[in-house]
């Protein structure tokens, strides 16, 4: 089976052999939106699967549902810091944040994580009067 994304769908597609036309002839079997998960794959279109294409389908959703993650994680570790100089102007110019029990976790978190990691925190240098 052929999984190819058209603009916002998946289109799946078994190819049979055609011993009259001597080639394989290709059959859509459904389409399911570009954005459907295992869990979500409706009823209709799985009764038409073979278990093998059941398993490819599901195969090919997961390694999708894995490569978006990635990418959010690639996309938030990019953004942080412009994130954090942005909040702390915001909290300079007066905003009052209201969760702020939850930033200095989230903060800590993010310390320990990179330590961890293998990025410790750079020395400061020493400012000069």
């Amino acid at each position: 089976m052929h999984i190819r994304q058209q603009g916002s769908n998946l289109v799946l597609v078994r190819t049979t052999y055609d011993p009259a036309r001597k080639r394989g002839v290709q059959t859509t079997i459904g389409r399911i939106p570009a954005h459907t998960t295992t869990d979500s794959v409706p009823a209709e279109v799985r009764g038409q699967l073979t278990l093998e294409e059941a398993g490819q389908l599901d195969d090919y959703l997961r390694a999708r549902a894995e490569g978006v993650r990635l990418e959010s994680q690639k996309r938030s570790v990019s953004t942080i810091a412009g994130l954090l100089r942005s909040t702390t102007d915001a909290i300079n110019a007066g905003v009052k944040p209201t969760n702020s029990d939850s930033i200095w976790e989230a903060m800590s978190e993010l310390q320990k994580s990179l330590k961890r990691a293998g990025f410790p925190k750079p020395q400061r240098a020493d400012k000069e009067a």
